[in-house]
């Protein structure tokens, strides 16, 4: 039928827009050879992370403006709140039976740099496409 076929139409439309507005985040180095299984790797973990890692997002940019703050403040943090290196690296992607979780890193962290890099990379890749699409809504809310 031709509304069948419109609404199949649209439908294609919407997924092709939503998938043209997701960040792909790329270092500065990257060698095929050594990064592209582990950046793939935790790539998997994202559609598992997402609440745990806006959470942490978006409750950073809380504790950091704190109880008294002015409006610049809130901009000014949120222009950065998925630049939370720091915060990244005391996380952890751990792969689970039913998939992955993301859990503070203990004191006997022993990652080496390689994986803490693409932890974080993917962490952070994740941000740009479910937090920072919102900005406006968490500026609201102060």
């Amino acid at each position: 039928s031709i509304l069948g076929s419109a609404i199949v139409r649209v439908e294609v439309g919407l997924l092709f827009i939503l998938q043209a507005h997701a960040a792909i985040r790329m270092p500065e180095e990257f060698n095929v050879e050594k990064d592209f299984d582990v950046k793939n790797k935790y790539q998997k973990a994202q559609k598992y992370i997402r609440c745990d890692l806006c959470q942490m997002a978006v409750g950073n940019t809380f504790d950091s403006v704190g109880a008294s703050f002015t409006e610049d403040d809130v901009y000014d943090h949120i222009e950065k709140i998925c630049d939370i290196d720091d915060l990244y690296a005391k996380h952890e992607l751990l792969e689970v039976e039913n998939g992955w979780k993301m859990v503070q890193v203990s004191e006997s962290d022993n990652r080496s740099a390689h994986t803490l890099r693409w932890q974080s990379h993917a962490m952070k890749e994740l941000c740009d496409n479910i937090v920072r699409p919102y900005d406006d809504e968490i500026k609201d809310v102060f």
